[in-house]
């Protein structure tokens, strides 16, 4: 199955969509960082996800963090392009090997978001 136009289509985005991100990229950008902390602060805080990462040292966790934010950064630059998807697809297949739940990464993308809207929101009442 051709995959090229059809995943924006099946999540609904649009040029304009893509558009928007661009208009507001310098600024989302600016919070990658923050993300990325708060992204892992929230596995760390439910016993599920935490066990996980239990046996971690604190200089792998930074570094998890700093994968997660380059991620970040892929994903508001990717447009969701064929590259970008060839990269999930063996993102994707290493956390099927280390046994992380495909939910807890569709997951990962609402913590995005709602991340993202509350930087807009504030940047939209400045």
């Amino acid at each position: 199955m051709e995959t090229t136009s059809t995943l924006p289509n099946f999540l609904g985005l649009h040029d304009s969509d893509f558009q928007f991100i661009e208009r507001y990229r310098v600024l989302l950008e600016a919070e990658t960082a923050a993300l990325a902390h708060d992204f892992y602060d929230y596995l760390l805080s439910h016993p599920v996800t935490a066990a996980v990462f239990r046996d971690f040292s604190r200089a792998r966790l930074d570094a998890l963090i700093q994968k997660q934010a380059e991620h970040i950064s892929g994903l508001l630059a990717s447009h969701l392009n064929k590259s970008w998807r060839e990269s999930m697809r063996k993102l994707g297949a290493l956390h099927h090997r280390l046994g992380i739940e495909p939910s807890w990464v569709a997951g990962a993308y609402i913590l995005y978001w709602r991340h993202w809207q509350k930087v807009l929101q504030e940047q939209a009442s400045a």
